[in-house]
């Protein structure tokens, strides 16, 4: 709330805030095989990156939809929501489950009412984004 505020003194306005959720996986309903068909591309890449850094993301193809997911460590899969795009369980999370159930999902979303919707959330953080447009600055060439 300080540097919130310290950064409102220098004339920084505020962009935009994504509130970070993190949820444990629990199946939408049960499927049977068939319905839980999904592609992953580029699967061994995704594995090289992950041995070497820790992190790395998945596109994950269904019938229904395409999604990019990231994994940072062992822990948790991460997806960034677009607004109004999460409904708790869904085939993306019995796929994320088939892949390791063991992990948490943390959600990234605009959306401060979340929680609402799914009461499995946990809100962890919030992060605001700052931004300040710069007046009369002359653009300088050498």
């Amino acid at each position: 709330e300080q540097a919130h505020a310290w950064y409102l003194r220098l004339g920084f306005a505020e962009e935009g805030r994504t509130y970070w959720y993190v949820r444990d996986l629990a199946p939408s309903i049960d499927r049977d095989r068939e319905a839980l068909a999904y592609i992953i591309d580029d699967y061994p890449m995704a594995e090289a990156y992950h041995q070497k850094y820790g992190f790395s993301s998945l596109k994950i193809r269904t019938k229904e939809e395409t999604s990019v997911v990231g994994r940072l460590g062992e822990q948790y899969y991460r997806i960034q929501l677009q607004s109004g795009g999460w409904s708790g369980c869904n085939l993306l999370t019995d796929v994320l489950m088939d892949l390791d159930r063991e992990k948490r999902l943390l959600l990234l979303s605009s959306d401060a009412y979340l929680r609402e919707r799914d009461p499995g959330l946990i809100l962890s953080t919030e992060s605001i984004r700052m931004i300040k447009i710069l007046e009369n600055q002359e653009v300088l060439y050498e």
